[in-house]
């Protein structure tokens, strides 16, 4: 992955932790370490596991696999995307199973 990707996915984290945050009233910061130690991509101090993907193409379905391998017992499965070029509005994923 070059150094323009790896940006660009580091800022939609860290766009991903800032929206999170107001949400929830929880202070939810990038996770720095996830690439030597696994685990969710957003340090959330909530029960969910989140996985975010921004890119051209992106398959939801491996997100909800990469996001579902990264949570701990209790957590929930969660993906945010942000498809380029298709505007500013991200969408978000939840795996409705792991809810019940």
């Amino acid at each position: 992955m070059g150094r323009k990707s790896r940006d660009k996915g580091a800022a939609w984290e860290r766009e991903v932790a800032r929206l999170l945050t107001h949400a929830t009233g929880t202070e939810c910061r990038r996770q720095l370490r996830q690439y030597q130690v696994g685990g969710s991509d957003i340090d959330t101090r909530l029960p969910i596991a989140v996985e975010c993907k921004t890119g051209y193409r992106i398959s939801i379905a491996s997100a909800l696999e990469q996001a579902d391998g990264n949570a701990e017992f209790g957590e929930v499965p969660f993906v945010w995307v942000k498809q380029n070029r298709k505007g500013k509005s991200p969408m978000r994923y939840i795996v409705i199973d792991e809810l019940n």
